[in-house]
């Protein structure tokens, strides 16, 4: 403050560079495994976009996602996957600058799972089990679930194509419940 006295050694300001910024975006350990992140060995790096929304209005910044941060948050056990913007403050790059400390959304593309099958998060019977339809009983099948995501879960190859699982849930699932499919 104005008149205040200084004394040796101590910080009176810290400076921030403006030629990149990071910005770090937390990530649950589940889907570490689906995100790319670090140079590629082709040179490129994978990219995110950045989104902060102003009332109606909405600003995007591209960045590089350069590393994934070794060490979970002690408090909220997420990893954090750092972003970098180049040059946030020129207006010749971006319509707004990107401001330190501002909340933003990323939306990048992950790592694809092959041969996945999306199937609804009520067809699962203890954690990794559904039955399936076939020759009118119930079977059933534990599967490999890849990821969980909020009203679906994504299984490996584990379904063959035209497999029916059973979507309706029944008071009582036993394995070999003879069954009738109703239109």
């Amino acid at each position: 403050d104005l008149g205040q006295y200084v004394q040796a050694g101590s910080a009176v300001m810290k400076l921030l560079g403006t030629a990149t910024s990071e910005i770090r975006l937390p990530l649950l350990p589940s889907d570490v495994p689906f995100v790319r992140y670090g140079q590629q060995s082709d040179g490129t790096w994978p990219k995110a976009t950045l989104t902060a929304r102003f009332g109606a209005i909405e600003h995007h910044w591209e960045a590089r996602l350069a590393r994934l941060e070794q060490r979970v948050d002690e408090q909220t056990r997420v990893f954090y996957l750092v972003a970098e913007v180049d040059h946030p403050y020129d207006n010749k790059l971006h319509n707004q600058p990107l401001s330190v400390g501002l909340f933003v959304e990323a939306q990048m593309i992950g790592v694809p799972i092959a041969y996945g099958t999306r199937i609804p998060r009520s067809a699962l019977y203890s954690g990794d089990h559904v039955y399936l339809f076939n020759n009118d009983t119930s079977h059933k099948r534990q599967l490999n679930v890849l990821r969980r995501e909020d009203h679906s879960v994504i299984v490996g190859d584990d379904l063959a194509p035209g497999e029916m699982v059973i979507l309706s849930r029944l008071d009582m699932m036993i394995d070999g419940t003879p069954l009738s499919v109703n239109n």
